[in-house]
């Protein structure tokens, strides 16, 4: 003989287990946390006495975001500033001598690309951008490529050509507008 449990509609038993379900489905599904991808740096690059903290966050989506803490405003973010390479150790963040941050992007067989970053008429600006490539196959191929993009001018060496001075091809923009999409080599950096 049946007992009445195993005889109510089945639909009425699976709802209470798909509603305790519920909230770990809801969890499951929320994006990951931005995960540290390399280096925290701290420095005074606007010159205001309190230190900046500077860190890039690995976004899940192989690109890494820069974080800017602590600027006596609020807090900056620069989403998608560099690629994260597969070929390659992740970014990392280094002082230049000059006191400006740099966050350096390595692939490892292909090159490297390094964005400066100053705080430049009250924002922190990408106020530099050197690219440097070469053949694995054939080391004597290849080219780095020096841009200033404060003062407009860049400069391209490739082997033992001399050297060719160009514009910049980018205007100094705040680093929350640059994205490793804007960075598309110019001619003769190629």
């Amino acid at each position: 003989m049946a007992t009445e449990r195993e005889t109510r509609p089945r639909h009425k038993r699976v709802w209470p287990g798909l509603l305790r379900s519920v909230p770990f489905l809801l969890l499951s599904a929320a994006p990951a946390p931005a995960q540290p991808a390399g280096d925290m740096l701290t420095a005074d690059l606007n010159r205001d006495g309190r230190v900046e903290r500077f860190q890039l966050l690995d976004m899940g989506d192989g690109t890494v975001d820069l974080q800017i803490e602590n600027t006596g405003g609020g807090v900056i973010y620069a989403e998608e500033l560099a690629i994260l390479s597969p070929f390659g150790p992740p970014p990392r963040l280094d002082v230049a001598p000059g006191g400006s941050l740099q966050v350096i992007t390595e692939n490892d067989g292909r090159g490297q690309l390094t964005l400066t970053i100053a705080f430049r008429d009250g924002d922190y600006r990408v106020a530099g951008v050197s690219y440097g490539w070469y053949d694995p196959l054939d080391p004597e191929l290849g080219a780095t490529c020096d841009f200033n993009l404060l003062t407009g001018r860049g400069r391209i060496d490739r082997g033992d050509e001399p050297p060719s001075f160009v514009p910049a091809p980018w205007p100094p923009m705040p680093v929350a507008h640059w994205t490793a999409e804007t960075f598309v080599p110019p001619p003769g950096c190629l």
